[in-house]
């Protein structure tokens, strides 16, 4: 789908502004990119094939572009797990001057995007191209914005506020390309992990690895070093009717084409084919195990969830009567173990499932130093970045 042309037609308030946003907004199919972390694109297009699946996808590194109407943009946002943020492309212009990059910007009609006294932040990169300097883009996108609406004291950045807008600006071989973030916060921040514990696993990345293990063909989900409860937080969302990211804040809410009855009533009537996992859950750490219950404690129908506290080398698939089994683990690492204690703990554990958990399919996150160390029988291997750490997703069938 091509972007808008420009046009110099000014939208003036009232209803020739309400015109233009439901001909050229509401009702119309837009290009959007869909973020993910790189390495789970595959997974991002399976979750929105089963919410869209007449949309055309086209995957690139780290994410998957569509078109798709605005009514979609928000079911996606309500209910993809494995996202990150979605961008909503407005335009593309070839831009080698600043004085070009300024004239282009005031041709958008910026006001179907945004309304005045929004405070916007930018996120800018810039790849073999005359222009580079992100302060000086910057200013002239916001100083063209304000003449587009008007209001150019109004929409100086303002990070204290929770409604402001991120406008995202990629300049790439003096091809700019400005899109809009529909999603506000990262969508791995669903509003319900009330507490967390050291270094606890993203959402989007916990629920990836589900996908990718293929969650929905097994009856239990093992998490028997939960911490804060990530693991199982994402399986019972995937498991759930209802939307996962129905309590985060979206920046699509201050969009000027937004309107809450509407979104209201979108968000009553969604609803997702669940799954019948049961979900065990434990940590031989205390606090890990009250983190987890207060986690839990908001959420409805969570009595598919069992949690307590529990050493995982005094655990085995003797305690499950069901077939199939999916055991997870996140065991401790970095800061938390030292190099030298690692290898005879990561042993340990594959030594454990080994004996005591030999009809389960296995996830194992493991640091690649101390992947490097061990020798494993035949496995999936995929390469993650944790925090900063270099990791490997070890995937082993059942014995």
């Amino acid at each position: 789908m091509l972007l808008p042309a420009f046009n110099q037609e000014v939208i003036m308030p009232g209803k020739s502004l309400e015109r233009a946003l439901k001909r050229r907004i509401i009702s119309a199919y837009h290009k959007i990119f869909v973020q993910c972390t790189p390495g789970f694109e595959e997974e991002l297009c399976q979750e929105i094939r089963s919410i869209f699946p007449e949309a055309e996808l086209k995957v690139a590194d780290g994410g998957v572009e569509l078109s798709a109407p605005l009514d979609m943009i928000y079911t996606l946002n309500l209910m993809l797990q494995c996202a990150i943020r979605i961008l909503l492309r407005i335009c593309r212009f070839h831009t080698p001057f600043f004085t070009t990059l300024y004239d282009k910007c005031t041709q958008i009609r910026w006001e179907l995007y945004i309304k005045q006294g929004t405070p916007l932040v930018f996120s800018i990169t810039t790849h073999k191209s005359k222009l580079y300097h992100t302060e000086r883009i910057e200013s002239e996108v916001r100083k063209a914005i304000g003449e587009r609406l008007n209001c150019e004291n109004s929409i100086k950045a303002d990070t204290t506020s929770p409604h402001e807008q991120m406008v995202h600006i990629r300049i790439i071989k003096d091809v700019c390309y400005i899109s809009l973030d529909s999603s506000g916060e990262p969508l791995y921040k669903r509003g319900y992990k009330k507490l967390i514990n050291k270094a606890p696993l993203r959402e989007n990345i916990a629920a990836s690895i589900l996908i990718r293990l293929g969650l929905s063909d097994y009856d239990v989900l093992i998490d028997p070093m939960s911490g804060s409860g990530t693991f199982s937080l994402e399986a019972f969302h995937l498991c759930s009717t209802l939307p996962p990211n129905r309590n985060h804040n979206f920046a699509f809410s201050q969009w000027p084409a937004f309107r809450q009855n509407h979104y209201d009533y979108l968000l009553s009537h969604l609803k997702k084919e669940g799954l019948s996992v049961k979900i065990y859950a434990s940590d031989i750490d205390p606090e890990s195990g009250f983190l987890l219950e207060q986690n839990f404690s908001s959420l409805s129908d969570n009595d598919r969830i069992s949690f307590q506290t529990a050493d995982f080398f005094s655990l085995s698939d003797k305690l499950f009567t069901e077939k199939k089994l999916l055991l997870v683990l996140n065991p401790p690492f970095g800061k938390r173990l030292k190099l030298e204690q690692a290898e005879a703990f990561y042993l340990r554990i594959f030594n454990h499932i080994a004996i005591s958990f030999p009809r389960a399919k296995t996830a194992i996150i493991i640091p690649a130093a101390i992947h490097a160390r061990l020798t494993l029988r035949q496995s999936e291997e995929y390469r993650l970045k944790l925090g900063g750490f270099e990791t490997i997703l070890v995937i082993t069938d059942p014995i």
